[in-house]
């Protein structure tokens, strides 16, 4: 892979945390008073932090659901709505409601106690291929959990996915899609000694793309930003331009 430098004017297009959201929660009456609640609730929130309702049994692994775990929000069950109903719209304390979930979701606490972007840090995620989860979705997953993520060229035997720890570099043989989703969820950063980073979708990580013959498994910015690196190049110094050119020659033909 080719990195890519970014500039500020194109930094890695995050969302932003929801404070109050619902998933997986297919009870109508709930709904109802979700939507009901949902602006008070947001207002009333203590210090602002990120309330999450996590809805069904066994608990569904939606996208939304993977984000809050690994940006290390509250994650609550249904119940938690009829609590705040009670209390004319008024958030109450999430943690009776956390404990309530952790049979269901093992890691809501670790990864909220961790502060968030703590899972996958110190891990470079390359994807070469096909996913389950589409690209994009991943990516921005990957790096709210703390990864480099870096698109590559497919590889005929190499997976879709391949992870690397940094330091020291080395692959992750059993790492793949599934094993980082699951990494998510579990709450424990796959690196334990690796530094948490800053939490600010801008900068969350690096990313890398391919040389254009991969540009077919690219969205359209990443291949603008593939043309950026090339106009960058034109701009080489003579000697580093004549030397591209001479690496890329071909040779001449034997007499």
């Amino acid at each position: 892979a080719t990195p890519l430098r970014r500039s500020p004017a194109s930094p890695i297009s995050l969302s932003p945390p929801m404070s109050f959201s619902l998933t997986g929660v297919d009870d109508e009456a709930t709904q109802r008073c979700f939507a009901h609640i949902h602006d008070r609730v947001r207002a009333t929130l203590v210090r602002g932090e990120p309330v999450t309702v996590a809805g069904g049994r066994p608990v569904r692994r939606t996208l939304k659901l993977l984000r809050a775990l690994a940006r290390g929000h509250w994650i609550v069950g249904e119940e938690y709505v009829a609590a705040c109903a009670r209390n004319r719209g008024v958030a109450v304390d999430p943690a009776p409601f956390e404990e309530g979930m952790l049979p269901h979701v093992p890691g809501a606490q670790l990864s909220r106690l961790s502060g968030g972007g703590r899972a996958l840090a110190g891990l470079t995620v390359t994807l070469r291929g096909a996913t389950v989860m589409p690209h994009a979705d991943l990516c921005s997953l990957c790096c709210e959990a703390g990864a480099r993520v870096q698109y590559g060229r497919p590889i005929s035997d190499a997976g879709a996915v391949e992870v690397h720890r940094n330091q020291p570099r080395a692959r992750l043989a059993e790492a793949d899609e599934q094993w980082l989703l699951a990494t998510i969820t579990s709450g424990r950063p796959a690196v334990a000694d690796a530094p948490a980073l800053a939490h600010r979708p801008s900068t969350a990580a690096a990313l890398s793309a391919p040389p254009s013959s991969s540009a077919s498994v690219l969205p359209p910015s990443w291949r603008r930003d593939e043309a950026a690196a090339r106009r960058q190049t034109a701009t080489e110094p003579p000697a580093a331009a004549s030397a591209s050119r001479a690496a890329a020659a071909p040779a001449a033909p034997a007499a």
